[in-house]
């Protein structure tokens, strides 16, 4: 369950730790069916999103496009949006029946599919719904798997943001594209809550997109609509392109995350020349860095990398792990 704000911001932590602990201690104060006051049923909840939408992108766009919602809650809507834009659609896993063809995740190796169909049908561009629709991820028009930060810099551009926030994880890339840059911990959010006093535009590289101007909640559809306007006027592909590309990785190990403050007084032995405490710990050098957290949905224990070159970052991620495994006492295997 999600619970949201009247503004469309999500529960902040405050809200959740608040509610857990309401129900893990059983406080909350049973009512009468007749004092529990209104609800409402929205069913043309969906169009009225879509008509929404499209009041900010009234032009047609004749683009081939392919639309993958691994058949969740975008399945409906997502194609009935593309083809009122103008696009000539091709669905993919669009059946909303219960059996989801791919996991719900957007990412690369869960679009396998998504790829091939975009070069067999010589389709402008792919899009890639998760579950519930709050993200976006793509595919260009030359089959390629667009990532996260270039994605971010796309979109942030098509809504023409100087302002940008993004979280702690995301690549430095974003602010050398000269963007002004507010930084959050993991989780649209912690994006969300910032956008309220500052910013035009904000994201995650997993794929959640928020355009204030629109709404505070991550919006797959607002973001897939905002694509398709971009891919319009630019190849996709060349747009992808200009974004310069730093080696990252992304890895996690089941581990009790009660560990991390060990963790973290054993990787500052690293002797970084700075280091973030925000979320987890970021470890900053001068030609990379590595930022080691714990997963907000599981327990895990998760680990972010960039650096100048391959090389250097095989180098920091083993030795980043060598000191995990120091303080667990046995070797982990990261995937």
């Amino acid at each position: 369950m999600k619970f949201f704000n009247p503004d469309g911001t999500a529960y902040n932590e405050t809200q959740q730790a608040d509610l857990e602990a309401r129900i893990l201690n059983d406080a909350s104060v049973a009512v009468k069916w007749t004092d529990f006051g209104s609800q409402y049923l929205l069913p043309d909840a969906a169009e009225a999103h879509i008509e929404a939408i499209l009041t900010r992108f009234s032009e047609k766009y004749p683009l081939r496009v392919v639309v993958d919602c691994g058949g969740g809650a975008a399945s409906n809507e997502a194609p009935l949006m593309l083809r009122k834009m103008g696009c000539d659609v091709i669905e993919l896993n669009c059946q909303p029946d219960g059996f989801f063809p791919r996991p719900s995740e957007p990412t690369e190796e869960n679009l396998l599919q998504l790829k091939q169909k975009v070069t067999s049908t010589g389709a402008d561009l792919g899009l890639a719904h998760d579950g519930d629709a709050d993200r976006l991820m793509a595919v260009d028009d030359l089959g390629r798997f667009i990532n996260g930060e270039a994605l971010l810099v796309i979109l942030a551009n098509a809504a023409g943001a100087k302002k940008v926030v993004t979280t702690v994880d995301a690549s430095s890339v974003v602010e050398e594209q000269g963007f002004e840059v507010k930084r959050t911990l993991v989780g649209d959010n912690y994006i969300s809550k910032v956008l309220k006093e500052w910013g035009e535009f904000g994201g995650e590289p997993s794929g959640s997109w928020v355009f204030p101007e629109f709404s505070l909640c991550p919006d797959g559809l607002f973001a897939a609509a905002c694509l398709i306007s971009v891919a319009a006027l630019h190849k996709i592909s060349v747009l992808a392109d200009s974004v310069p590309q730093y080696p990252m990785k992304r890895m996690s190990v089941e581990l009790d995350r009660g560990l991390i403050p060990k963790i973290k007084r054993q990787l500052e032995t690293l002797c970084p020349a700075r280091i973030d405490r925000s979320d987890g710990i970021k470890l900053v050098f001068p030609d990379c860095w590595v930022l080691v957290r714990p997963s907000g949905t599981e327990p895990k224990i998760r680990l972010t990398a960039q650096a100048q070159n391959q090389t250097r970052l095989e180098l920091i991620c083993k030795q980043v792990v060598d000191n995990i495994n120091i303080v667990a006492g046995k070797e982990l295997i990261f995937k």
